[in-house]
Formats: C-alpha cells, structure tokens, sequence
C-alpha cells in the first residue's frame, strides 16, 4: 500500500496520494510494533532505490539522496495522524525514525552501512519479542523477512564481484607500473653502446694507421727532395764550355767526355728521382686517401655517438617520469580501494548477522533461544574480501653518466681525440654536433604577459609609430639576377657560382669558424660573417686573410647580421653562454667597422622586452628589426634604439604546426611587401606571415611539397623568389623557392664539395 501511494508522489494535483491517505493509515495502524520498527528501518535501504527508480517529473527538484528522508518524514506524519496520542506503537517507530532522521543520507557505502546497522538492530528487537512470546509473526512480516534474505543474498553477491573488480584494479596498477620496465629497451640501447663503441674502435685504427701513412709519406717524400735539392752534378759541368773550339782536340774530348759524363749521371738521376717521386706521390695518395677514410669513420662514430646518447638520456627520463606517473596512480588506487575494502567488510558482517537472526525465525521455538544466543557471539570471518595490496617494484638502474660527455664537448673531444696517441700525427677534422642537441628543447609557450594587446594595426605602439610594413620601392623594370650565392656553415664560408641548378665554381671565402651562422654582404661586396669566433670581415676576392669586425662591438655568441639597403650600419642580434641564450641585445654597429655601436639590452624570457635564444634578425625599416625569438616560438618587432616595448608579430599560440604557430623559428626577412619571411625550423617548413602582425600565416615551403628538413635561414631575391639554407637535406645545399609557394622549390645542388649543410645564405646579384 505504501509503495503504491508513493508511486502517485509528489502529484501536482495530490488528489490520488490524499485519496489513498485513509487505505495506508488503516495498514499502519493494524501493524505489529515490531512489524512498524522493521518497516521503518527498510526505509534507508528501499526508499533510496525506489526514488531512484522513480520519474524525474515526480521528484520535481529533490535529489535521489534527499528522497528517502522525505519519504520517512511523510510516513510518520501519516502514522502519527492516524492514531491515538500514547500509542506505544506510534512511539516505536518515531523513535527509529528520528534516529533514520538525523543520519544524514549519503550515496555509495555510507549510506548502505547506515541501513544495514538500522534493519540490523530492527531484526534483533523483533526476533527477541519472538522468542520471549510477545510477538508473533505475521504473513506480511514472514514476507518482509523473505525480501530481506534475498537482498541480502545479492548484496553478499555484490559484494564479492566489487571485491573481484577492485582486486583487479589493484593488479593493473601493478602491470601499469611494471609495464615501465618493459618500455625501457635496454636491449636498444646497448646494442647503440655497442655500435658506438665498434666505430670508435674503427676510428682510433684508421687514425693510427694515418699516423703511420704521414710518417711514411714524410719519410719518402723527405728523401725525394733531398735527392732533388742535391743533385751531385759531375765535377766537367762546372767548365763546361757549350761552344768549344772545333780545332782544339783535346777541347773537343773534353766535351764529348763530359757529355757522356752528364748522360749517365742524368739517366741515373732520373730514374732514381722518378722513382723517388713516385714513392712520394703514391704514400701522399694513400695518406690522402686514409684522411678521407678515417674522417667519414669519424663522422660514423660521432653519429652513433650521438644515438646512444639520445637513446640513453630520452630511455632514463622517460623511465623515470612513467614510474614517477604509475607509482603515484598505484598510491591513489591503493588508498581508494583501501576504503572500499572496509566498507565491503562491514557490509558484508551485518550481513552475515541478519542471516543469522533471519535463521532464528525460521527455526522451532525450542531452537530459536540457542540461535539467538548463537547471533549474539557470532564471528564473521571476512578474510575472503581481504585485498592483496603489490608493493612498487624495485626502480632499474637507469644512468646516463656512460653519455655525460658527447660530442663536440671539450671533455668528450679531450677524452676521445686529443689524448690519443695518434692525434698529433692525425688530427680529426671538425665534430658534428647532435643533431638532437643542436637547440635546447622548447618550453611550452606560458601565458603571455599582460600587456594589453595593440590593435591590429600595421603601425607598432611605440612613439613616434613605426610602421612594421614600410611601403616598398618600385621594382625596376629590369630586376638583377641572382649571380651567386654565399652560404657559411660548421667549416666556413663558401662563395658558389649559380648554374642550371647547380652550384658551380665553388671556392672557401673564410677559415674553418666553427658554427658561421650568419653572412651578409658589405657595400664593396665584401663579406660580413658572424660566428662563435666573432663577426669577421673577409674580402670577396678570397685572396687575403679576413680581419675582425669592430673588435668593440659586443658581438657575444651565435650573432645574427643584417644590413639596410643602403649598407651604412650593420644591426646584430646577439647574447652570451653556449647557445646566446644569456643577456640577449641588438647591437648596431657603423657598417665600416668604425666608431661607436649602441646596444639595446633584454631580459632573457618571455615578455615584451624580453628574448630567448634569438637568431634571425631582418631590417623591417632604419627604425625598426624583425628578430627570430627561437625558444619563444615567436618573431618579434624591437625598436633599434630607446626602450619601448617589442610587438609580437607572429607565433607564439604553441608548436603544434598550425598556420599561426612557430617551433623554433631560426631565420627571419621582410619581403618587397612588408611581410614576414620565417624560417619554422622544427615544422620543416617556411612561413610567409601579414605585415600587420596579425591574422593566419601561408606555408612556402614544406618538407612534404619541397623536401625540406630543417631549414635554417633565408634570403629574398629581387623578383621575390625565397632562397632557403637548408642543414639536414644530402646533396642540397640551398633551395630557391617562388615567391606565391604554389610551385614546388627547386634544390640547387652542389658540384664541387663545401660541406653538406648550409646555417647562412646571402645572395650576389648581377645583370
């Protein structure tokens, strides 16, 4: 009866549950005492679900958790209205329900707790009346008890299967923390410890064996010259008189003996230093020939060098991380499941407890006063639901000292070459940096700093207004062809001759700077190149020796040059330690390498005075630089003197790829129309982005349409075509790529042989 009015509650109209008010108070009222505490109890335990189960439409706006203590609330007003004031069973069941009352129901375990300890102690009250013979059962408690028992035979079955599932979770936090192990291939990574180590091996042999090729090239060829420079000539040569008089015999004899003197010396001479000379020449062939061998093993040991360490370091910190991750989550699930398990436990001894008093009613009465004893002592054993908790597996020894040395550090070229004992006789040729540590790996882009944004407008906010996209000059109608192209690189400079898609008559315009970044080309067509070893002026002739630029300007590390039209100053960006990462600043410098330069200073970060790692730097106009903020994925337009802020006029919304982001730009230029040239480095890709500073960047090139991989820097021919130094292609120094990057870039390839890569370009131009 009560079920039936509570399905017709809450009605709007509440004609049918106020029809139904005397059919549920007359059932009431004719229940037992103990059948009124029972009904009570079952409350929390049945009201719950049956208001869950329930139309949302007639909860209206109570919560599930909220309905069973209303419900309790409606039943004992209607209970109390429809009996006598002092009616003892009225009494009962108020009290157990203002106990249900102030139990505050709640979802999951609690509240099952809850009502598992009140049906608990309404059984116990009921099956002590029974047995004292104050109270006899009815059918409809016998069918109360009987719903009971089967609830709590699926509540025992629950139980069990939630103890099954959270044994299960607590095992795959076991494997998830395990399968740490199995992700670090240990078996990769020595077998790159084992590569590494057979081309050192191989290398040192070939140096050793150079070694002795110098020496016997030295041995061989110092014998030839002496032979050559002391010839022994005979003594007749001396007085040798090529035009004797023909009357005087014995003048005559003189001169046909010495002749035949200088005939046999001569014969012997020349065969001697003929075959001295060959001896020379072929042990400098083969010397020769081993330098070649033995740099190309040098290249092949740096290279897996460079593996292991990459294979090592990235294998130990992903390691650590995962098991950082996974032993952290096996703590969350053990403290979780920790709380289940008690709960389970708890459920599961009531439980056991009413199906021993449940047991009471179903025996004789001469058993039921030694069954209920037997309840009263009972004990529950609930080991069946104890959980095996894992202890985190012992860590593996994952170290990355094998590797704290790598190439080209001077501890590792101390440790690898230097101290050899070949290395005097046989020195290496230049190291090749990891291609993996070439840049420190790029933070995640932070909010950016609050400086309220400017409106999108091609004019920066600085006073007087730049204008970040200056109105360029009218293009003559007769546009200089691009004649020859410079490009510097890890062992110099190199000034190559543009052919029918091949560098021609390539010639070395600069010593071996290690890490030439940069070259731009002076007002007498000279060449300005900035390296690690400073900014060096050198001739374009080639033929004399090149001299510092400014030995006062502050030029740091890693410089990055650039000069206006008019080629009166040259404008650097720069900074200090390995990679110019510390104490970035623009130095602007009179481009005859005379007189004062200025220096504008920032803070290393990300911020509107601040840079990191810049590289690229482009004249926008004689005010204004666009410079590439390689670590902060971003170009900024700095002013050239005062402290204003700098404008962010593209990257910098993450690394992702998209046409606004920008992951490690390493190059910038301004095109005839004011846009932004930039070189993506890590998306392998080149951008043309708005002058205004604002809107959706295009892609000229790409490594999927052009090939290009790793691009580093750019150069803007007068008919706008973009030529691209690329540091990663094989055979392709230089790309040239057209202006509207709808046809695909063509790879000017080299003939006679610089270096593999290309970090700066600059181009020659001619009729």
């Amino acid at each position: 009866v009560w079920l039936r009015w509570f399905q017709s509650w809450p009605d709007p109209t509440l004609s049918t549950r106020t029809g139904r008010l005397p059919s549920i108070r007359a059932a009431m009222v004719g229940l037992s005492h103990s059948a009124l505490v029972v009904l009570g109890a079952l409350l929390t335990t049945v009201g719950l679900d049956v208001c869950a189960a329930a139309p949302a439409a007639r909860l209206g706006q109570c919560s599930a958790s909220s309905c069973a203590e209303t419900l309790l609330l409606a039943v004992k007003a209607t209970v109390a209205s429809g009996m006598e004031p002092g009616d003892e069973s009225e009494r009962v069941l108020l009290e157990h329900t203002a106990v249900v009352d102030n139990s505050a129901p709640t979802h999951g375990k609690v509240q099952g707790n809850v009502g598992l300890q009140h049906t608990l102690g309404a059984l116990q009250k009921l099956a002590v009346a029974v047995v004292n013979g104050t109270e006899q059962l009815t059918d409809m408690q016998r069918e109360i008890l009987q719903g009971i028992r089967e609830g709590m035979e699926r509540m025992v079955d629950a139980t069990f299967t939630d103890h099954n599932e959270s044994q299960a979770e607590v095992d795959r936090a076991r494997d998830a923390l395990a399968e740490c192990d199995d992700e670090l291939d240990n078996v990769t990574i020595e077998g790159k410890a084992r590569t590494s180590r057979s081309k050192e091996a191989s290398h040192s042999d070939c140096r050793a064996a150079q070694k002795s090729l110098k020496a016997l090239r030295d041995k061989d060829c110092r014998t030839y010259h002496k032979s050559a420079t002391n010839q022994g000539m005979p003594d007749c040569m001396k007085t040798y008189d090529p035009k004797p008089d023909i009357e005087d015999d014995h003048a005559m004899h003189s001169m046909h003996a010495c002749l035949s003197d200088i005939s046999a010396w001569a014969s012997q001479l020349n065969s001697s230093l003929s075959e001295e000379r060959d001896d020379c020449h072929g042990a400098a062939k083969l010397h020769d020939r081993k330098i070649l061998e033995c740099n190309e093993l040098q290249a092949a040991y740096e290279t897996a060098f460079c593996s292991y360490h990459e294979g090592l370091t990235g294998g130990c910190s992903s390691y650590i991380s995962c098991r950082s991750s996974k032993t952290a989550s096996q703590r969350r699930v053990h403290a979780g499941v920790q709380v289940a398990e008690a709960g389970r436990k708890t459920e599961y001894e009531a439980a056991a407890r009413i199906d021993c008093l449940l047991k009471v009613f179903d025996a004789s009465a001469t058993e039921q006063p030694e069954r209920l004893q037997g309840c009263a002592s009972i004990h529950v054993n609930t080991s069946a639901l104890d959980i095996v908790y894992h202890a985190p597996t012992p860590a593996l020894d994952c170290t990355t000292d094998p590797v704290a040395m790598y190439p080209c550090d001077d501890n590792w070229l101390n440790h690898s070459y230097q101290t050899k004992a070949w290395y005097m006789e046989a020195p290496t040729a230049a190291c090749t940096v990891c291609a993996h540590l070439t840049t420190p790996v790029p933070t995640s882009a932070p909010t950016p700093a609050p400086t309220p944004a400017p409106t999108p407008s091609p004019t920066p906010a600085p006073t007087p207004a730049p204008t970040p996209a200056p109105t360029p000059a009218p293009i003559p109608e007769s546009t200089p062809a691009v004649t020859a192209v410079v490009y510097s690189n890890h062992d110099g400079t190199y000034r190559c001759v543009v052919g029918a898609g091949v560098f021609e008559d390539c010639s070395k315009v600069s010593p071996n700077w290690r890490d030439a970044q940069s070259v731009e080309l002076d007002a007498d067509g000279n060449y300005l190149i900035g390296s690690n070893a400073g900014v060096y002026r050198c001739p374009s002739s080639g033929s004399a020796e090149c001299t510092r630029f400014n030995a006062d300007a502050n030029v740091g590390s890693w410089p990055s040059l650039a000069l206006p039209a008019d080629k009166t100053f040259v404008a650097m960006v720069t900074g200090d330690g390995s990679w110019g990462t510390e104490n970035p600043r623009i130095v602007k410098c009179p481009a005859d390498g005379t007189g004062e330069c200025t220096t504008i200073s920032f803070e290393k970060g990300l911020g509107p005075r601040k840079l990191d790692g810049p590289r690229g730097i482009a004249l926008v106009n004689s005010s204004h630089v666009a410079i590439a903020d390689r670590h902060n994925n971003r170009v900024q337009l700095c002013p050239l003197s005062g402290d204003a802020d700098c404008l962010t006029v593209a990257g910098q919304d993450s690394q992702s790829g998209g046409l606004r982001s920008l992951h490690a730009p390493d190059d910038v230029a301004v095109d005839r129309t004011g846009d932004y040239i930039v070189v993506d480095e890590y998306n392998h890709r080149v951008q043309r982005c708005p002058a205004s500073g604002s809107g959706e960047c295009t892609t000229l090139a790409s490594y999927v349409k052009d090939g290009l991989e790793h691009p580093k820097a750019v150069a803007i021919a007068p008919n706008g075509d973009v030529w691209v130094a690329n540091a990663s292609v094989a055979n392709c120094v230089v790309a040239r790529c057209p202006a509207d990057g709808v046809e695909k870039c063509e790879c000017i390839k080299y003939i006679t042989r610089g270096a593999h890569i290309a970090l700066g370009i600059a181009l020659e131009l001619g009729n």
